[in-house]
């Protein structure tokens, strides 16, 4: 959320998913993905827990694979631990 903040404060229209998540949700970050010209992802292991898992209606899920099949090129990881800054030990589609 503090980078989403400094981002709009810097006048950069940004899509966080804490601020749209209302209606049908697959289809906000659809739109928020297909209309942003980065896609930024913070890595943590949790959230690569929830790409590689087996629930599909996931939101991180969604999101990443979505993301990753509609603008790889635009895709900017972030590691949020020290544990995570090393992408070669990253698990999964991530």
């Amino acid at each position: 959320a503090a980078v989403n903040t400094a981002l709009k404060q810097r006048g950069i229209r940004t899509w966080f998913d804490q601020d749209r998540m209302e209606g049908v949700v697959a289809k906000q970050m659809q739109r928020g993905i297909d209309r942003a010209a980065t896609v930024v992802t913070f890595i943590t292991k949790r959230y690569m827990s929830k790409v590689d898992g087996d629930n599909e209606k996931d939101n991180c899920q969604r999101e990443f694979l979505y993301a990753q099949l509609t603008k790889p090129e635009a895709m900017i990881a972030v590691p949020m631990h020290r544990d995570c800054s090393h992408p070669g030990l990253w698990k999964g589609p991530v």
